[in-house]
């Protein structure tokens, strides 16, 4: 944007490029369509502080608009479909990781405050921020945008 002889850059809210997030009832039910079969459960750490709840978890090979993050009710629910983008060799001399559908779920403290709730994902690690507050939330509900 020019203004008089300057010109003044528009900066965003948000850090990223912004990718418009996948229905989440497209995300349930392409998950719930293989009855557990094929949804790996990936390894998670949980540290927690006086603070903050601090979720890193490991799932390497997806975009972050591959994600659908929800909580609800303390329960925090990652799911993750990732389309495979190796679709056109013929044959694999090894295939070892075809594994394109995540779900994990985590029960958190009552005092989560998922208002505030932020994840980012980098190098194969999502990492959600959970804000702790000194008052229990009942019935909270909320989706988290990845960037």
């Amino acid at each position: 944007m020019k203004k008089g002889n300057q010109i003044v850059e528009k900066i965003g809210v948000y850090p990223g490029s912004f990718v418009p997030q996948k229905d989440s009832e497209i995300f349930k039910n392409e998950i719930s369509k293989d009855k557990n079969k094929h949804i790996k459960k990936p390894l998670v750490n949980l540290i927690e502080s006086n603070h903050s709840i601090i979720l890193e978890m490991a799932v390497p090979g997806v975009k972050r608009e591959d994600f659908l993050i929800e909580v609800k009710d303390d329960i925090l629910t990652v799911h993750v479909i990732h389309k495979d983008s190796n679709k056109d060799f013929v044959a694999f001399s090894m295939h070892e990781f075809e594994c394109n559908k995540y779900k994990r779920s985590i029960q958190l403290p009552p005092n989560a405050d998922y208002a505030f709730v932020s994840a980012k994902y980098k190098d194969g690690l999502l990492t959600i921020y959970i804000p702790k507050t000194n008052e229990p939330f009942i019935n909270q509900q909320n989706t988290i945008i990845v960037y």
